[in-house]
């Protein structure tokens, strides 16, 4: 058995050091770690203010000690809403809460003030 560290960044850092001026659409999946991510991220949260896709199921994110209700707190504070995609409709709904017993689901997570 093999290891490697690998430096770690945060999302901001990222932003920062690349010296992005926008960040319009971010895609997360990474196997139960998502909200670590979104914790990284509150600059770029509350200055860019971009949709998220995230994966969200509960066959990996309790791995990471990650609940819909811590989720759904770091959404409030910094006043995002989650929906979901309709592919038939091309348009954004609100999920129900059967969405939180689902084995894989992905995620919209928009701006409130982007909302219609």
């Amino acid at each position: 058995v093999r290891s490697h560290k690998v430096p770690g960044r945060t999302l901001d850092q990222v932003v920062v050091q690349n010296a992005l001026d926008r960040v319009n659409l971010v895609k997360i999946d990474i196997e139960g770690g998502e909200l670590d991510v979104l914790r990284s991220a509150p600059e770029t949260m509350m200055k860019f203010r971009p949709t998220w896709i995230v994966e969200y199921g509960v066959n990996t994110w309790p791995a990471f000690g990650a609940t819909p209700e811590q989720l759904l707190e770091l959404l409030s504070e910094r006043r995002y809403a989650v929906r979901q995609f309709d592919p038939r409709a091309g348009r954004l709904f609100e999920p129900d809460a059967s969405i939180w017993q689902s084995g894989y689901a992905n995620l919209v997570l928009v701006p409130a003030e982007k909302l219609n």
